[in-house]
Order: C-alpha cells, then structure tokens, then sequence
C-alpha cells in the first residue's frame, strides 16, 4: 500500500529558486518512488494540478499576510485529510509548519519539519515579531518528529537555535533533477566567456561585491561576459554601479527568467560564482553543479558543503573582492582545470544531490 504524504509549503513553482524549488524537487523525488505525494500551497488561483506525478493544490493567494495564508493552507490542509489519511505531513517554514502543527492536533498525523532561511536563522531577535517567530518555531520543531536539515553544519546550528537534540535531527541534503542540468562540458565558447550568477538581486547576495570583482577581471580579459538572473529590490543600483564602474556593456541583468531560460544559461556559462554573505545551502551552486560548471564561491556554511575546494570549485573568503576576482580568472584562463572541476561538479551532484538519492534516504528515515 503507498505511503501518503501531505506537504505545506507558502511557496512553490511557477516561482523558482529557494524553498519553492527545493519544496517541488523534493516531492517529484517521492513520486517517482511510487509515493502519493499532495502538496497544499498559495496560487494565482484555486486549482489542482498533476506536476510529474504530484498533486499540487493550488487555493488562491489573494493576500500575502503570513497569518492569513497560514489560516487557509490548514483548511485546506484539513479538507484533504478529512478525505484520506496521511501517514506523514512535511512541513516546509514557519507557517507550514504551523499548519501541520495544527493538523497533528485534530487529525494525529505525524510531521517532519524543513525550516527556510527567514523562519529560522536569524542573526538576531531585534523587534518583537522577530520574537514572536521564533517562539513559533521552537513550539513546532519541538512537537515534529524530526527536523530536517540539508548538511551537518545547518544541523549543528539548528540544534543550538532550538535547542533540540541531534537525534531529532535528520540529515538529508536537498535534491536536484540532475537530468535536466545535463549538458556536454567539453567544449566552450571561445569568442565570449560567460560567468553566471543567479538569485534575489538582495543585498546578502553581495552582487556588489561581485561586479567590483568582475570590473578588475574584464579590464584584463574583455571577452568574458558576466550574466545575472534574477529579480530584487536591489537592481537599480547594481546597474547603476556596473555603468559607474564602466563594465555595463559587459553585464547582463536578465531579469526573472523561466526554468528552461535559466537551464540554457547554466549550459552556456564556463563557470557559475555566487558572492553572497549567506547562504544555508546554496540551490543555484547546485544546479550549476549537475550542469558539469566550476564554482567559485564565498565560503558560506552551503558553499563549503556543496564546494570542495580546488576539486569542483574554488572558495574565497566573505568581502574578499581581490580574491574573488583572482579565482575567476584562474578558471577562464585555464579550460582544462574548468573542464576537470565541471566534471567533479557533475559527480558529486549525481552521487549526493540526486533525486533518486534524496528518496532513498528520506523513505529509509522517516517511513521505516
């Protein structure tokens, strides 16, 4: 008989990268293992679609206060109960969490927890809806049955937030369909070199940091083309700073781009580099990853669990603008150690990331 797990999640594809991502990749994982997976989520409007396998539950989202989505995704959490038993509900932040919170209360189901990056991992409490989350947090993670981290480091500091033991913590790194990142990594453009980067153009993402970095490394080398995706409160000015800079003809701002736009240009970069201050695991690092690229990036907690240094990438220190640029121009001048890493890259995301990997384990932990 299938093991039937319900998934809350505020976020899901059409909207791509982060916790939406991570949310779609892991329930295709578990369908393809032959698992009824439903994942209840805020939409454009209300709607059920088959997406490779998974319900999607789409109720429409016609606010973007969390109190209000939250009280929405447990009814609709609850009507689908009320019509079959799930044996596992996963929860993905705070206010999913606080739904299958609620849910375990009337219906029993048990819950597993996957905290995101602004429900948990504050620096700091400075304000009391700070507060007030995290609180939440520590009452949900504590009635989970586990608390899902990607890597050893998250759990490290997921135990010290919560103050929960490791045995409640399961360790599984966060999957990707690495079939549709395959790509020949043999050959690249001779007559331009592209450098890809993609996020919230935020300000932890430090894309400032990068176009300084880039602005010494195309003084040197003008064929090589730096190409940014995504969108964020953050773009004027980083336009504005590359045009200062004098390298604007040598930067692409793409804008938000669609998921087979984004794999075209994960195929046709020499090297992806991401320059944030944080990042818990890294989802772009790992796609560019099952592309076959090399990575150069900050030595954030993801970074050095996807990156080996000098074997699929190479790490800098956080701020280091000099370095950074020294470590891009080290891959694009030398194709055969981008080559070399590009492969590494494709083997550790096919041995750790895979989705075929990330099922085994996660049915292996949480449904034996």
């Amino acid at each position: 008989m299938k093991h039937k797990i319900l998934i809350y999640s505020s976020a899901y594809p059409p909207t791509i990268h982060g916790a939406a991502t991570v949310v779609r990749n892991m329930a295709q994982s578990l369908a393809a293992k032959d698992l009824s997976v439903t994942v209840v989520t805020p939409g454009l409007r209300n709607s059920t679609e088959d997406d490779a396998g998974v319900l999607v539950k789409h109720f429409k989202a016609f606010t973007t206060n969390k109190l209000l989505i939250f009280i929405i995704l447990t009814i609709t959490g609850l009507r689908c109960s009320l019509k079959e038993k799930f044996d596992l509900i996963h929860a993905h932040g705070t206010v999913g969490g606080l739904a299958a919170f609620i849910t375990n209360v009337i219906m029993g189901t048990p819950y597993i927890m996957t905290f995101h990056r602004d429900d948990l991992y504050l620096s700091s409490i400075r304000n009391s809806k700070e507060l007030t989350l995290r609180l939440v947090n520590l009452i949900v993670a504590r009635r989970a049955r586990y608390v899902h981290v990607p890597h050893l480091e998250l759990a490290k500091r997921t135990s010290q937030v919560l103050k929960i033991k490791y045995s409640k913590l399961a360790i599984i790194p966060y999957p990707v369909p690495i079939r549709f990142f395959l790509n020949d990594i043999e050959e690249f453009n001779k007559k331009t070199v592209n450098i890809l980067s993609c996020g919230l153009l935020i300000r932890r993402k430090r894309y400032d940091l990068l176009l300084l970095a880039f602005a010494s490394l195309v003084a040197k080398h003008p064929e090589v083309r730096l190409i940014i995706a995504g969108e964020g409160n953050q773009r004027r000015y980083l336009q504005s700073l590359s045009d200062s800079l004098g390298i604007s003809k040598s930067v692409n701002f793409l804008g938000e781009i669609d998921e087979s736009e984004l794999i075209k240009q994960y195929h046709s970069c020499m090297a992806y580099v991401s320059a944030s201050d944080s990042e818990l695991f890294g989802m772009t690092i790992a796609e560019a990853m099952a592309a076959g690229k090399p990575i150069i990036s900050t030595r954030t907690i993801g970074a050095t669990f996807l990156i080996e240094d000098n074997v699929n990438g190479l790490l800098v220190d956080i701020g280091d603008a000099g370095e950074l640029a020294s470590c891009l121009e080290k891959v694009i001048t030398n194709p055969d150690l981008a080559r070399e890493m590009g492969r590494a890259s494709r083997r550790k995301a096919e041995n750790d990331l895979s989705l075929d990997v990330f099922a085994n384990k996660y049915t292996k932990v949480f449904l034996t």
